[in-house]
């Protein structure tokens, strides 16, 4: 296990999250993370990194894994300019994760808290996969859960029906 996922591991008992974790191959996309066979596939949401034309707003949407995302639909319903998909350097700088490593959980890494963090509303009142800031591992453990912490970090988070 890596220091990113040690360190993720570390806050969630620190604030007494339950969670179940899997550790498994390197998973960039949600197709490879199906392909692993992890119990629970149907909870595994997809995450994407955008953010709006004048580089103003970040965005992390998290949504259920067999959902299609319009980036057009989900700006207007969210009040948004423009959305495209954010660059890797900018998940870096502003998240501290890799390409194919995007999750909520990457709120961790967002020092100066710009970045709003937007969950399918389906999750609500669920249970949520996501990677534990690196996409060597699963973690499993209730949306409301990530939202709270979201919020107590003090990062912008709400839920939005996709």
């Amino acid at each position: 296990m890596n220091e990113k996922i040690e360190k993720c591991l570390a806050t969630l008992d620190a604030a007494g999250v339950q969670y179940k974790f899997a550790e498994h191959a390197k998973a960039d996309t949600i197709d490879d993370v199906l392909a692993l066979g992890l119990p629970d596939t149907d909870k595994v949401a997809k995450n994407l990194f955008v953010r709006d034309d004048k580089k103003l707003n970040y965005y992390v949407l998290t949504v259920r894994q067999d959902k299609h995302v319009s980036l057009r639909d989900a700006q207007e319903k969210m009040g948004s300019r423009k959305l495209s998909f954010a660059d890797e350097e900018d998940l870096n700088s502003l998240l501290g994760l890799a390409k194919g490593s995007v999750t909520p959980l990457g709120y961790m890494n967002d020092a100066a808290k710009k970045v709003k963090f937007v969950l399918d509303a389906e999750f609500k009142g669920q249970t949520i996969g996501v990677h534990p800031n690196d996409n060597t591992a699963t973690v499993w453990l209730a949306a409301d859960d990530i939202v709270a912490l979201i919020r107590k970090h003090g990062n912008f988070v709400y839920y939005l029906r996709f």
